[in-house]
């Protein structure tokens, strides 16, 4: 049995040496005190027994200064609770005067904001200037305790090269508290119905939820065995162990991946080569991660794996079928695009955007709203999440992609959690598209990749993380002249199909296709280098434009219209 969770130890050994201690981090947990666990609460109940704690709430502010009579009252208040701020010098130094007349030795303070006031107070940094004389004085032989979840809250004069003060991380439970924890559970876990007796955890899948439950707090924990109690889940051989975790974290949603049919998987490359040309390189690599995903064989070099189920890295030039590769990726398995999701990275190129991702910090415009990241995981745990061009992005933004590539889970402003361990991760990039020239066409792949590596190396600075890519790094080709081609009479094709459809009995044909593609071909001209973006302008342009103008004005409702070239100009007759 643990003893004690680790911050409570450097907390006992600090307690006679610091006077001031600020505690944050998973604050809203259960720890190991003494053979068994508690809550943060029930902890300092434990250490201090009868000696008296104060803890600072809206209601103890407003007694205290209202009146001296109720002082034993708000003596007896032991639970946290949410604060308001203060934002005069005058409640400010009635707080203090109160500490310094009170009997009680030891004082707890949920919020530093609470008893600091609003950092836009004109005096604020008064307030705080005259906290850390009183708390240097030989006159305060108190302990007073800081309780949040974010450093950041603290004042930085407080917890900066302050030697009364200790500044402690509590983290989330390691994996022997986790093991621990997770033995005293298991009687409420598999229980056999029929048999009415306890089923073995069989040791593999303990082994396997103890990985799979890194960075989640005990009470997260307890909560999944207790769906399981309240569920009567029964113990089935042949559903893992993940899937039950999954259960707990995404409901009772049927995965895709175990639904996914192999004669889908087997049209999957049919379907991506009909709607991206030219990417074959591309196509295989993307139908690999999709056999593995399948087989959930992605991480199997890491048994007890929690990362995505695909991530990969896509790279080349502008316009040649990254995004669409992956919107028909979406379409293939999930059904439809409506689990695909992608994040423009140019609007992320402020360090303070980068906080639209998992929320605004509390006090700031939209932080009730959340994140748009762990919002859409949090409602779409089967998807495919596209981050495009994600060098326009601060680079500051690879801090919070780690926890996902590492941990397969990111967690919101207001501490909720999304798990990515369903869904497939796509980062894209031009990076070098720019400079790329004849030099650069004898060996394309090796360019690009020598380009990305130099962002990483140069612009982020930690060529490690694209490591963490591995062999995922997929590379695009330029479009070749058949390949705009074979774009070119595809667009068309379809825009006439589209045509055909909106109005009724109409027959629209093209009298020489190769005609057709040449005068599109001829308009790109120097614009290929961009890709096949400009294909879809064009036709709209010189095709549907003419045709719309004809239609209307020329037509005379004739049902059979035709499409030529002339005089360098799409026209048509009936």
């Amino acid at each position: 049995m643990i003893e004690k969770s680790r911050w409570i130890e450097k907390f006992e050994s600090e307690l006679e040496r610091k006077k001031v201690f600020c505690l944050y981090g998973s604050i809203d947990d259960d720890y190991f005190y003494k053979e068994s666990t508690c809550d943060i609460n029930e902890f300092f109940e434990k250490k201090f027994g009868d000696d008296k704690f104060i803890f600072f709430g809206t209601d103890y502010f407003e007694k205290m200064i209202e009146s001296e009579e109720q002082q034993d009252e708000e003596n007896e208040i032991n639970s946290l609770s949410n604060g308001v701020f203060l934002n005069t010098r005058v409640d400010f130094l009635k707080n203090v005067q109160k500490l310094e007349n009170s009997s009680e030795k030891n004082i707890i303070i949920k919020d530093p904001r609470l008893f600091f006031g609003d950092s836009s107070c004109y005096d604020y940094s008064y307030t705080l200037r005259y906290f850390l004389e009183y708390i240097n004085s030989e006159k305060n032989d108190r302990k007073i305790i800081f309780i949040c979840e974010n450093l950041g809250d603290f004042p930085e004069k407080l917890t900066v090269n302050n030697p009364y003060v200790s500044t402690i991380y509590i983290d989330y439970p390691e994996e022997d508290e986790r093991e621990t924890y997770i033995k005293d559970f298991l009687k409420f876990f598999y229980h056999r119905e029929k048999s009415g007796q306890e089923s073995s955890f069989i040791k593999e899948d303990f082994n396997i939820f103890l990985k799979i439950t890194g960075k989640r707090k005990l009470k997260e924990i307890a909560n999944i065995f207790k769906k399981s109690v309240k569920t009567k889940t029964i113990y089935d051989p042949s559903k893992s162990i993940k899937e039950m975790v999954n259960d707990y974290d995404f409901g009772e949603k049927k995965s895709p991946w175990v639904n996914l049919k192999n004669s889908t998987i087997k049209r999957l490359e049919t379907k991506l080569k009909k709607r991206v040309k030219g990417q074959d390189e591309a196509i295989e690599f993307v139908k690999k991660v999709v056999y593995r995903a399948k087989l959930n064989l992605n991480g199997v070099m890491q048994p007890y794996s929690t990362k995505p189920t695909g991530v990969m890295f896509f790279t080349g030039p502008s316009g040649v079928g990254k995004t669409e590769l992956a919107k028909v990726l979406t379409e293939c398995i999930f059904g439809d695009e409506s689990a695909f999701k992608r994040f423009d990275m140019s609007e992320y190129k402020s360090p303070e955007s980068i906080n639209k991702l998992i929320g605004s910090d509390p006090g700031y415009v939209g932080y009730n709203e959340g994140g748009q990241l762990t919002n859409w995981i949090m409602s779409n745990p089967y998807s495919v999440i596209l981050f495009d061009e994600i060098d326009k992005a601060n680079v500051k933004i690879w801090d919070t992609f780690l926890q996902i590539l590492e941990d397969g889970r990111l967690t919101d402003n207001k501490g909720n959690t999304g798990y990515f361990t369903e869904s497939i991760i796509i980062f894209t990039s031009n990076i070098g598209n720019a400079e790329f020239d004849e030099q650069s066409e004898k060996n394309p792949r090796k360019y690009y990749l020598d380009a990305l590596n130099r962002y990483f190396e140069k612009e982020v600075g930690r060529v490690e993380i694209l490591n963490r890519f591995g062999n995922n790094k997929v590379v695009f080709n330029h479009i070749s002249e058949d390949v705009f081609e074979e774009i070119i009479e595809n667009r068309l094709k379809m825009v006439i199909e589209n045509i055909k459809k909106r109005i009724k009995n109409l027959k629209l044909e093209i009298e020489n296709m190769e005609e057709m593609k040449q005068f599109f071909l001829k308009k790109l001209d120097d614009s290929k280098k961009f890709g096949a973006r400009l294909v879809n302008t064009l036709i709209e342009t010189y095709f549907i434009n003419e045709f719309s103008i004809f239609f209307t004005e020329k037509n005379n409702k004739e049902n059979e219209i035709m499409a030529f070239i002339k005089n360098e100009k799409v026209e048509f007759r009936c």
